[in-house]
């Protein structure tokens, strides 16, 4: 059949795919094809803008203000496919931030786009470059930007949302828009909640404006705020976690793994798919080369094994104290003070209260290191080599996953479980790993979840560069791991029996 004549629908999906996958260059040929497949294309063409206020544009399609404006100035009809929109902003101290007067240009460019379903606000960091004290204030924009923004989020179509390292961010200005489903947050973050008494004042038509959320990602959010925000129990306007199915969080801190359960508790019904990025710093170990027989960890500064809980904490209930606004009385300035928020748990809470569970995913690391020798003779062999390994964590949650009996509360409805493994430093060293903990843990758990289908553990392999000490860029050797897995005589057992599968990360 030519191409001509192929469904609408089937010309969609791959237009969408071109676009998914950076193939804006082949959707730019296919606008010249014909008139038919010209306005096809044109709504994918057009899908994603990514605006910034620097100078330096030197990332992929990324549009100055000035640009856009002009261009959807002469087509406006063509502002209206955007449906997705990435705005990157430069701080003050960023050497390639624009003039003040270009936040003008940049106002006017967004409220030309009316059909926006998500959008992301960035803080443009130069490479390498992610401490706090380095990321944009939100109140460092301008007021007029503030307000556009908000109109923007208050768009009827408007679906999802992302906030990366705006310091300060207030995410009060985010309650009462209904047709939120994702929101994804990563940085510093202020909520300033409303007065108790509020709450009688507020019409009935406004008591119950709450989006009902999809999906959660908390990466990097360092604070309790977002916690206190999403469970402040006087506010009807925040959002209602109660039906998300899709939660993702970066544990870089033992404060996420203390507000771990409380987010769980809210979501236990319908959460089918949980992943979390296990920071190594938090749930790995360190083992020396050559004991395989002991696997005994190396003690360390801060720890020498894990708390007997993987989520750290079982408190029934903390405090989390925020700012709360109080509207200016006659002749006055707004004025704001403290409240404290009490978050709880009904009950202890576990894995396995998860019923509607379908997917587990942990993302990991795995990396070679320097080791205290364990009889060291001189001061030339104080060190030894040795490893980094999450196992005991692993082991740890999915024991969590499973009651007392030995099996998974509910309807057994988890179907997936995927470690998705980055391996860090010296393969040779890396190859001495013992697996026999996560083999055993693997065997064991599988046994007892009967709707588990498939145990994928995913590959990727981080190289140093030979001529630096730093860690290079992620290779196309996530092969070697595979081989490697293979070879392992208690994880290449697994994999021969077929409960485990291997996959290599890089496509």
């Amino acid at each position: 059949m030519p191409p001509q004549h192929l469904p609408p629908e089937l010309h969609d999906f791959i237009f969408s795919h071109l676009r998914n996958t950076s193939g804006i260059p082949s959707l730019r040929v296919c606008l010249t094809v014909s008139k038919a497949f010209h306005e096809l294309v044109e709504p994918h063409l057009y899908h994603h803008l990514t605006l910034t206020n620097s100078n330096d544009l030197d990332r992929c399609f990324e549009f100055s203000p000035e640009t856009i404006l002009k261009f959807f100035s002469a087509k406006p009809y063509l502002a209206y496919h955007v449906r997705s929109l990435k705005i990157s902003l430069g701080s003050r101290s960023y050497p390639y931030r624009s003039a003040e007067s270009e936040d003008t240009l940049l106002v006017a460019t967004i409220m030309l786009l009316q059909g926006v379903k998500s959008i992301c606000l960035e803080n443009r960091r130069l490479k390498g470059v992610c401490m706090p004290r380095d990321w944009l204030r939100w109140t460092h924009t301008s007021v007029e930007f503030r307000s556009t923004f908000l109109q923007i989020l208050k768009l009827p179509s408007m679906r999802e949302i992302r906030v990366e390292d705006i310091s300060e961010f207030p995410l009060h200005i985010l309650n009462g828009l209904t047709s939120l489903r994702t929101i994804s947050l990563s940085g510093l973050f202020l909520y300033e909640a409303t007065p108790n008494s509020s709450a009688s004042q507020l019409s009935s038509r406004d008591k119950d404006k709450r989006a009902q959320l999809k999906s959660l990602t908390l990466e990097d959010c360092y604070s309790d705020v977002v916690l206190a925000w999403l469970l402040d129990p006087s506010s009807r306007t925040s959002p209602d976690i109660s039906r998300i199915t899709h939660f993702k969080i970066n544990t870089r801190s033992e404060s996420a793994f203390k507000n771990l359960p409380f987010v769980l508790s809210g979501c236990k019904s319908s959460l089918e798919v949980l992943e979390i990025d296990a920071c190594p710093d938090i749930v790995n170990l360190f083992y020396r080369t050559g004991e395989r027989e002991t696997r005994m960890p190396i003690p360390t500064p801060s720890r020498n094994v894990l708390p007997p809980s993987p989520l750290l904490s079982r408190l029934p209930s903390f405090g989390i104290t925020v700012g709360i606004s109080q509207p200016p009385g006659p002749g006055s300035a707004p004025s704001s003070r403290l409240k404290t928020i009490s978050v709880s748990l009904p009950s202890p809470f576990f894995l396995s209260y998860l019923s509607a569970l379908k997917h587990l995913k942990f993302d990991l690391t795995i990396f070679s290191a320097k080791v205290p020798a364990a009889n060291p003779t001189s001061t030339e062999d104080f060190y030894t080599d040795g490893y980094s390994t999450p196992f005991e964590w692993v082991r740890c949650m999915l024991e969590e996953l499973l009651l007392p009996d030995g099996h998974m509360n509910g309807s057994h409805s988890l179907e997936r479980l995927t470690l998705d493994i980055v391996f860090r430093g010296d393969l040779d060293v890396l190859s001495k790993i013992s697996w026999a903990p996560l083999a055993c843990a693997l065997s064991s758990f599988s046994p007892a979840v009967p709707s588990l289908k498939n145990v994928e553990i995913q590959a990727r392999l981080y190289k140093k560069d030979a001529k630096s000490s730093e860690l290079g860029e992620m290779k196309n050797d996530g092969i070697e791991v595979i081989e490697l897995l293979k070879r392992d005589e208690d994880m290449g057992l697994l994999i021969k029996r077929g409960l485990v599968s291997v996959s290599d990360m890089i496509l």
